[in-house]
């Protein structure tokens, strides 16, 4: 909060009141750890729970939306979040049905999504890509901004931890209509200022462990872990939907013809380090752990991007809606 200047909204009066963000989970999360998480970090946290096709109960326990949850509670502490539990198939219907009933609730200002699909793998189900297009689409319409993390295999999305692959990236955060977040890898200075701790930025970089310098981070790929970014090869100017991608142009990009390939990530924040006291502290399973990735960066924008909306609608004024174009437009210049 201090390293990205929140407090100056928090100062403002803006924590998020007013603001709904929606979050889709296919796994579950105990709302104990939410408590005893949000009472170390002073919040009330607001989860309301949706299920999707039957909700996700007695799915593979993952930290993914306890993660979620936390680190949106302590960054927009009075944010209403909308937790759309959905199964994790393989066919992709969940994803779909999830999607769309956040769309059809049409109360979302901001969507923040952290489970991702390599584009290779969704090329097998038939129609996911189509269908997400189409639905975030609508969305951007409705005034939402979709905020996804973009992955944690740096340039091969379809890694495994036997094969790193070919170069791919991963949708959500591939599609046009969605914020790609990539990680940064952040170091902290600390301060006291009349009695109260003080944080302001040391370093800052991407996201980056090499499996061949440290072997721990070999357990996603053979190549290591990272903030994933790339080029995407389901969209690109010019493509079946349509899409005109010539707001990406503004920014450089070497190897990729400027404003044709959808290129990721947009923006990062805060997510992982190869050494754990530079990660998150998460409450999950009735103690602490340490928890980071796109997946936690993802969060730190949606977060922002709710108190942005509570700024906006406070002074008349349109909520965020869908940025992209705007934040390369930010990008581009000299500022």
């Amino acid at each position: 909060a201090d390293v990205y200047n929140f407090r100056s909204l928090y100062a403002a009066g803006y924590h998020g009141e007013r603001i709904r963000v929606a979050l889709l989970e296919l796994s579950p999360y105990d709302p104990a750890d939410i408590a005893a998480y949000a009472a170390w970090a002073g919040v009330t946290p607001h989860p309301h729970d949706l299920a999707v096709d039957g909700g996700n109960d007695g799915q593979r326990a993952d930290v993914e939306a306890t993660m979620d949850i936390e680190l949106l509670s302590a960054l927009a502490p009075r944010a209403q979040l909308d937790v759309y539990d959905a199964p994790n198939d393989s066919t992709g219907v969940s994803l779909v049905d999830a999607y769309s009933d956040i769309y059809s609730a049409g109360t979302a200002q901001v969507v923040s999504l952290t489970w991702t699909t390599c584009e290779a793998r969704a090329r097998q189900i038939p129609g996911l890509a189509a269908a997400e297009h189409a639905i975030f689409a609508g969305l951007s319409l409705e005034g939402t901004t979709v905020v996804s993390a973009v992955g944690d295999t740096g340039a091969y999305a379809c890694a495994t931890p036997a094969s790193a692959g070919s170069p791919a990236v991963n949708l959500p955060a591939s599609d046009p209509y969605a914020l790609a977040v990539g990680a940064t890898d952040l170091t902290i200075k600390t301060t006291i200022v009349k009695g109260q701790l003080r944080s302001r930025l040391g370093t800052e970089r991407a996201w980056s462990c090499d499996a061949r310098l440290s072997p721990g981070c070999a357990a996603l790929s053979p190549r290591g872990v990272g903030t994933g970014g790339g080029a995407s090869s389901l969209f690109f100017t010019g493509d079946s939907y349509g899409d005109n991608l010539g707001w990406q142009a503004i920014v450089p990009a070497p190897n990729i013809q400027a404003g044709r390939a959808r290129r990721l990530p947009d923006v990062a924040f805060s997510g992982s380090s190869s050494t754990p006291q530079r990660e998150f502290a998460i409450y999950w399973q009735g103690q602490w752990t340490f928890g980071g990735g796109t997946s936690a960066s993802a969060p730190g924008w949606a977060a922002l991007l709710a108190l942005v909306d509570e700024y906006l609608e406070g002074h008349n004024r349109p909520v965020a809606g869908w940025i992209n174009p705007l934040v390369y437009r930010i990008g581009g210049t000299p500022q």
